[in-house]
């Protein structure tokens, strides 16, 4: 198979994935100063919903790295049936992206929900448990080696 990571479209492929990823950070990032700046003074503690929401982020933490890979399992027989290289090229970014974005997705959900969390019960332990989820999205960032690396294990499935 040719060098397939030539082709003119890869770098904006790998552009797009990267703003999308970004613009959920940003987007987590913009609310967590929502919460912090705009939250009222007037809170109580409410275990039973702390309790929920802490299940709930970690499940879907958990899901975050479980699910991913379900997407990008269930895409193969898309890439096996390509007919040539290019197409399985675009379809191998199509998944990879798809898998990347239903990840951070439910990050995102999981701080959402923590922030909200803190809005109510004002505890900070949900606003670091946030922060942890944060830190997943930072650290799980679709670099371009990352995404190349990826891709490429997609693409050697076409045969």
């Amino acid at each position: 198979m040719k060098d397939i990571f030539n082709h003119p479209k890869v770098p904006e492929w790998m552009r797009t994935i990267q703003i999308i990823c970004a613009a959920l950070v940003i987007g987590v990032v913009m609310f967590m100063g929502v919460a912090f700046f705009v939250s009222s003074a007037e809170r109580g503690w409410h275990t039973d919903m702390l309790v929920l929401f802490m299940a709930a982020t970690a499940s879907c933490y958990l899901l975050s790295f479980v699910v991913p890979s379900i997407v990008l399992n269930s895409g193969k027989a898309k890439i096996e049936a390509c007919k040539t290289d290019e197409d399985a090229l675009k379809e191998s970014f199509s998944i990879y992206q798809t898998s990347v974005i239903v990840g951070y997705a439910l990050i995102e959900g999981a701080i959402f929900g923590n922030l909200v969390a803190f809005f109510v019960t004002g505890s900070l332990v949900s606003v670091a448990v946030a922060g942890v989820g944060l830190v997943l999205m930072i650290a799980r960032f679709p670099l371009p080696g990352r995404i190349l690396f990826a891709v490429e294990e997609l693409v050697a499935l076409k045969k």
